[in-house]
């Protein structure tokens, strides 16, 4: 409930935050992203048979201080699997709900879009 496209703007900056959060390179920068389609489940899906979350942007990184382009935009794909049924509530119980995994997937996504590697974390359930 409520207005989904602050929603989904919350969960994008929380999870770009997280992937730069002990990141330090010598050159701060902006990630710019453009939405091109999120559609998560409704909780009829959700509790009946899941499905995948679809999920897809652009991303430009650009120097913070001067604006300059470092990587042009390029469209990634950040589909996964959302859970249904038994496992959506085994999920839900662990804290583990649409909106945590969601976020999970993206800093991971995030960060391994801006260094290359894996964040590593104590979450299995995150889905990434």
């Amino acid at each position: 409930m409520g207005n989904r496209s602050q929603q989904i703007n919350e969960i994008f900056q929380t999870s770009i935050r997280a992937a730069g959060q002990n990141m330090n390179g010598s050159i701060p920068v902006t990630v710019d992203v453009e939405l091109v389609r999120f559609h998560s489940l409704t909780e009829r899906t959700r509790f009946s048979v899941g499905g995948v979350h679809s999920i897809t942007f652009s991303m430009t990184i650009r120097n913070a201080e001067t604006g300059e382009i470092l990587e042009q935009s390029r469209t990634l794909n950040g589909d996964f699997a959302a859970l249904g049924g038994r496992a959506a509530m085994a999920a839900d119980n662990q804290g583990q709900g649409q909106k945590v995994r969601i976020t999970a997937h993206l800093t991971n996504l995030f960060f391994r879009e801006l260094t290359g590697l894996e964040l590593q974390t104590n979450n299995a359930q995150a889905g990434t």
